[in-house]
């Protein structure tokens, strides 16, 4: 978890997350063949204002969740000081995360994260 890390999607067990990318798995293929690249899930130019892009940069941990039927993402920086939520709407965006919600402990490593609240918290 010191850079990255990666998690399941329990909706879809083949799809695996990690901070900024998923990828697809096949376990009934021979080692090297039972995984694939699906896709990117930051989106800097449609997404500027993302919370990771103005942060640490580091994605952290990733923790896939199915609420009523849609995917949402959760990371973590390394030292657990800063939450940031995503959902993914694929026929809008594809395979993006769309930044939902960020919550921070500590006022000085959101310090350039826009639109937060005063104290940064």
């Amino acid at each position: 978890m010191f850079v990255d890390g990666a998690w399941i999607n329990p909706g879809r067990p083949d799809s695996v997350y990690t901070g900024n990318k998923r990828f697809e798995l096949d376990l009934s293929q021979p080692p090297g063949k039972d995984w694939k690249y699906a896709g990117f899930l930051l989106g800097r130019f449609r997404y500027p204002d993302d919370p990771v892009f103005h942060t640490d940069q580091w994605p952290g941990l990733p923790i896939a969740r199915r609420l009523e039927g849609r995917t949402f993402l959760y990371l973590t920086d390394m030292y657990a000081d800063h939450l940031k939520i995503y959902r993914f709407d694929s026929k809008r965006d594809g395979e993006l995360a769309i930044p939902s919600g960020f919550i921070a402990g500590r006022p000085r490593p959101v310090q350039d994260v826009l639109n937060r609240p005063e104290g940064g918290d």
